[in-house]
């Protein structure tokens, strides 16, 4: 079951990364560093919300599966699951600002709404995952079914 749950946090990964990351752009004639800090950072939060709305619903779609699995794969507790919800957005944007600054130009960019929405998320994932197992004990009755090993890996978690 271990193996299972890795294989697809594994994947979910690579394609947070392929959809955070890339493309990365390198037009030499366009290197210029700062404008990618004058232009590609956003720290005032919920700034422009109607323009923000859809990409702040996606940045909390994007990490759901993370605190769903994370505790399938790892033992953790709600402050470990805290913790991730605060270093998986900070990678995330940290990332995006270090590629641009490094191409000097950068289709992305460190906006602490990402950050904000991305944690929320990771949390929000947890908390489904956590309901999840609640409502499939209750429907299968774990206390009788004991054979069952995908449930009884489940309850681990």
């Amino acid at each position: 079951m271990y193996l299972f749950f890795f294989s697809i946090f594994y994947l979910y990964i690579t394609q947070v990364v392929r959809y955070t990351q890339f493309p990365i752009t390198y037009i030499p004639e366009m290197y210029d560093p700062l404008s990618v800090l004058r232009h590609n950072i956003n720290l005032v939060p919920f700034q422009n919300l109607e323009i923000n709305l859809k990409f702040m619903f996606l940045n909390v779609l994007l990490t759901i599966p993370f605190g769903f699995l994370l505790p399938l794969i790892a033992q953790v507790t709600m402050k470990k699951v805290l913790s991730w919800a605060l270093l998986l957005p900070f990678i995330i944007e940290v990332t995006q600002l270090i590629v641009g600054l490094s191409t000097g130009y950068s289709r992305r960019i460190f906006d602490i709404n990402d950050f904000i929405m991305n944690g929320l998320g990771v949390l929000i994932g947890f908390l489904i995952l956590k309901a999840s197992i609640k409502v499939i004990f209750i429907i299968f009755d774990q206390s009788h079914n004991n054979q069952n090993k995908l449930l009884n890996y489940i309850a681990k978690s």
